[in-house]
C-alpha cells in the first residue's frame, strides 16, 4: 500500500511536470511539482489507520483469533476458514524451515533455489 502511494505521487507529479502540458512543467511553475507526493503522502497517512494488518503478520504475532478477525474484515465469511488453514500451514513450514531463513548475503547468491526471486527483486528495484 505504501509503495503504491509513493508510486502514484512520482508517476502524478511525472505527468504534470511534462512540458507538452503546460500545466506545472514551466520554468514559473515547477516549484509546485514538489507538493504532489507530498498531498499523496498525507492522503496515505489519513487511509492508512483504517486499512487491516495483515492476516499473516497478526497471526505469527498476536494468534490466530487476531488473524481471524482480520480475515472477517477482509473477505466473505465462508473463504475465512481456508485462508487461515493456508496462513496456518505456511506457518509451520516457515518453522520447519528457520535454518534457511537466516543466511548471508554471499549465501543468498548462491543459493540456486532462490535465485530467480533474487534477480526479479534486483530488477524491480532498479
Amino acid at each position: 500500500m505504501h509503495q503504491l502511494g509513493i508510486t502514484v505521487g512520482i508517476l502524478l507529479s511525472q505527468a504534470l511536470s511534462t512540458p507538452s502540458l503546460n500545466l506545472l512543467g514551466s520554468v514559473t511553475h515547477w516549484q509546485w511539482l514538489f507538493f504532489v507526493p507530498c498531498v499523496t503522502g498525507i492522503l496515505e497517512l489519513c487511509v492508512l489507520p483504517f486499512c487491516p494488518e495483515s492476516p499473516s503478520y497478526l497471526f505469527a504475532t498476536e494468534g490466530e483469533e487476531s488473524a481471524r478477525q482480520s480475515l472477517e474484515r477482509l473477505l466473505p465469511s465462508e473463504s475465512v476458514g481456508e485462508y487461515l488453514d493456508n496462513i496456518r500451514s505456511e506457518a509451520s513450514a516457515s518453522q520447519g524451515d528457520a535454518s534457511k531463513r537466516n543466511m548471508s548475503v554471499a549465501e543468498l547468491f548462491r543459493e540456486h533455489s532462490l535465485r530467480k526471486q533474487l534477480i526479479v527483486g534486483i530488477a524491480v528495484q532498479l
